[in-house]
């Protein structure tokens, strides 16, 4: 019957509202080599060697976040470090497990959940790899593990982010602009810019 289908049903609007969050969670991925900015535009990327690249960032005056990537010389593994205000975290594989330091001191496994004394970041294992969390700052979360990484960026930094995961203003024109504001043809000079 009709009553069944109470458009009042908590479970019904709790999915849905779950469907529209993560709906609306802008996120940026790599899986091999292949990135999707938050425009969902895919490319490959060949990351250079051993010298940090902007993935995504706070474009606005207070530069709240920064998520940097670089691919380690020797091993040719991803090491993404996130910048937010004066807490640095690196997040990288050493013997295929994940491995995270803050401000340059491990923190081990038995110690995740970690939450930083300010109470902006937390950092928890997920699935085979590791989530950071810091909402306040306009990271939804940065998954990493040992051969994909996502950045989800939360509603209100959409506009506002730049770096090789794009805009997040559902534009694809803007996808390959440079930190002097100038557009590329092509995401090769994007990312050496």
């Amino acid at each position: 019957s009709m009553t069944d289908l109470s458009p009042f049903d908590d479970n019904i609007v709790n999915k849905i509202h779950y469907l529209f969050s993560e709906v609306n969670a802008v996120k940026c991925s790599m899986v091999g080599d292949t990135l999707t900015t938050f425009n969902n535009r895919k490319y490959p990327v060949n990351m250079p060697l051993s010298c940090y690249q902007v993935l995504a960032q706070d474009c606005t005056i207070e530069l709240k976040f920064m998520v940097l990537l670089k691919k380690d010389h020797a091993s040719e593994q991803n090491h993404i470090n996130v910048k937010i205000s004066d807490i640095d975290v690196d997040l990288y594989t050493e013997d295929h497990g994940v491995m995270v330091k803050v401000n340059e001191m491990e923190i081990s496994k038995d110690n995740l959940p970690y939450t930083d004394p300010s109470g902006s970041i937390m950092i928890k294992q997920k699935g085979e790899g590791v989530s950071l969390y810091a909402k306040s700052h306009g990271l939804q979360e940065v998954y990493f593990d040992s051969n994909s990484w996502k950045i989800k960026v939360v509603d209100w930094m959409k506009g506002q982010t730049c770096g090789l995961c794009g805009k997040a203003d559902g534009e694809h024109r803007q996808e390959y602009r440079t930190p002097s504001g100038r557009l590329t043809k092509s995401s090769v000079s994007f990312a050496h810019s």
